[in-house]
């Protein structure tokens, strides 16, 4: 028996940042390098900073406020600005939650971030990176899921080529177990049925798919005057994968897949 472990971890960062106390310092410390931070698409993604000083010790936050900003690696657009909610002021402990739904105006991309104080008074950088660095990193990645796939459109033949029988372009799945269509009926009568085949010269097959409206298994699906938009899913590895629409009146508008 094999077993895997998995780890729950936070990422916890500690920023140098000028304690405005009055305090005066004995030491000059400050990051070699600052730690990446990592934003993972498609989750919810909590991020913990520790704010200190120079002699390594916490500062108190009580009456700032922290911007925490997403910047693309050019510096030319914006891609997130979030304020961050205190944990504890007085041992300098905050986070900002990037939301599932935030991460998907992201792309999957190396970035940078950035930190502003708001005192009252100042308005300031906070310290990032080594030298006074305002900016530090951050990798917007498709770990937990996978990248978009953007759909594709399957077309039919205006002339059905066997009496009300129409049969769509065909799609190479490229390997892949599931198919998801789209299909756009208007004022359909008629049926609709899945198709496979080893290639595109071979006997064509009928394919079982699920219909996402009600999750039943089935291997065609008959309209009565359908205007409707619904999905429907194909599982196994078939190389080729086509639908056949049979047509009395009425008409599929569009057929997307991915």
């Amino acid at each position: 028996m094999y077993s895997t472990t998995a780890y729950l971890y936070h990422q916890k960062h500690r920023i140098l940042l000028i304690d405005n106390s009055g305090a005066y310092f004995d030491r000059r410390w400050q990051p070699v390098y600052a730690k990446n931070l990592k934003i993972n698409r498609g989750v919810d993604n909590v991020l913990l900073f520790e704010f200190i000083n120079q002699d390594q010790k916490p500062v108190n936050i009580s009456g700032s406020t922290f911007t925490f900003r997403v910047i693309s690696q050019n510096g030319g657009a914006l891609l997130l600005a979030k304020e961050l909610v205190t944990l504890n002021a007085g041992t300098g402990r905050a986070k900002v939650t990037i939301t599932a739904e935030e991460t998907d105006a992201f792309e999957a991309q190396p970035a940078n971030y950035s930190l502003e104080r708001s005192s009252g008074v100042l308005d300031e950088p906070v310290f990032v990176d080594a030298y006074a660095g305002a900016r530090g990193f951050v990798d917007i990645v498709d770990s937990v899921f996978p990248a978009f796939t953007a759909s594709k459109t399957l077309t039919i033949p205006s002339q059905a080529p066997t009496g009300n029988t129409y049969y769509s372009s065909s799609l190479w799945t490229n390997g892949q177990r599931l198919t998801t269509f789209q299909v756009d009926t208007l004022s359909l009568n008629g049926n609709l049925s899945v198709q496979g085949a080893t290639t595109t010269d071979n006997e064509w097959y009928e394919i079982p798919f699920e219909y996402l409206s009600n999750s039943a298994t089935v291997s065609n699906l008959v309209f009565s005057g359908s205007t409707a938009k619904f999905g429907i899913n194909v599982e196994g590895y078939h190389p080729y994968i086509r639908l056949q629409v049979g047509i009395n009146s009425g008409n599929v508008e569009s057929i997307i897949y991915r």
